[in-house]
């Protein structure tokens, strides 16, 4: 919804409006759909990196007991 130009405010009313509560069970304020949306872009960040494959030569040293 941020995305299509709403304000932090009109989500909450809007998550309000539509009977959606907080996991804590309280009404929706304008930091809990930013702190939502925060949350969720880093989520996204985080899981769609892409790294290429890296292949080195590992050596193995056999220590002596």
């Amino acid at each position: 919804m941020h995305k299509d130009g709403n304000s932090y405010i009109k989500i909450s009313q809007w998550m309000n409006d539509n009977g959606h509560l907080t996991p804590r069970g309280s009404i929706f304020k304008p930091n809990h759909a930013w702190s939502i949306h925060k949350k969720k872009s880093k989520s996204i960040e985080r899981f769609s990196r892409a790294f290429e494959p890296e292949i080195t030569d590992i050596g193995i040293d056999i220590a002596k007991l």
